[in-house]
């Protein structure tokens, strides 16, 4: 029955994220052609002379950028609509008389979550290959993967595990501010975002203090040993605080709207 949930929960956004990857697509030739006319323009004019085509290119990098943060936001605020209303709103009501424990509710909610934050991130990344293919004429292919390699191997494992651990707590502190503002009579989205950063900026000041008594400051040794476990550990905490209260509330005070 998870997996059926789990198939449920890919199959109803599935219309949602084709649609909008899609029009990136299509948003992202168009930014290509811009971009390779500009080009041209400049390569031809042989001055600078032609200051207006330097603000187009600007423009076409805002544009960019905010393809991107749009993509970003979207994906952010379809998580945050999709464990509100399946579980707090009126569709609440059929999804708690499936069939399916609390745990599996969270779960399949949480794995969807992360699997269409990995697809919007492999959109980003196609989107960029489109445009720099489109505007250039080409794409180094060889020189891109090459990029991606060193970057890999920079990044130790132990910093990839933190990223992916910091993102989880970042998806349950969310699910946990939800529930913990359902449990009032009104104003759920003021109090989910009181809670939220109530709760993140507790756990900052936390984090610091601990960074404090290490003698670290985390901004200059980012890739240090001891920030990242440190990081890893408080994320793990806030994830388990998080999932067994976000599930505690789900199955003993849940309030449907």
């Amino acid at each position: 029955m998870f997996l059926k949930l789990l198939k449920h929960e890919f199959k109803s956004l599935g219309k949602w994220y084709l649609g909008l990857f899609a029009l990136t697509f299509i948003g992202s030739i168009l930014l290509g052609l811009l971009s390779k006319q500009t080009i041209q323009k400049l390569l031809m004019s042989g001055n600078y002379q032609y200051g207006y085509q330097y603000a187009l290119l600007s423009a076409l990098g805002f544009a960019l950028v905010f393809i991107f943060a749009a993509l970003a936001i979207s994906n952010i605020v379809t998580i945050i609509r999709r464990f509100k209303g399946n579980i707090f709103g009126r569709q609440g009501y059929l999804t708690m008389t499936l069939p399916v424990s609390t745990h599996a509710i969270i779960l399949s909610k949480l794995i969807s979550a992360l699997f269409l934050t990995c697809l919007t991130a492999l959109n980003l990344l196609i989107n960029v290959i489109i445009i720099s293919s489109v505007a250039t004429g080409g794409f180094d292919f060889s020189g891109f993967f090459s990029f991606m390699f060193e970057l890999v191997e920079y990044a130790s494992p132990l910093y990839l595990l933190s990223v992916i651990i910091s993102y989880l707590s970042f998806i349950l502190l969310v699910y946990i501010s939800i529930s913990l503002a359902h449990l009032a009579q009104n104003n759920h989205t003021l109090y989910a975002f009181l809670i939220y950063f109530g709760i993140s900026f507790t756990g900052n000041i936390l984090l610091s203090f601990i960074y404090l008594g290490f003698n670290i400051n985390p901004y200059l040794y980012a890739s240090d040993e001891t920030v990242i476990i440190s990081s890893i550990t408080y994320n793990l905490i806030l994830c388990l605080l998080s999932y067994f209260g976000t599930h505690y509330i789900i199955k003993n005070k849940l309030n449907i709207s």
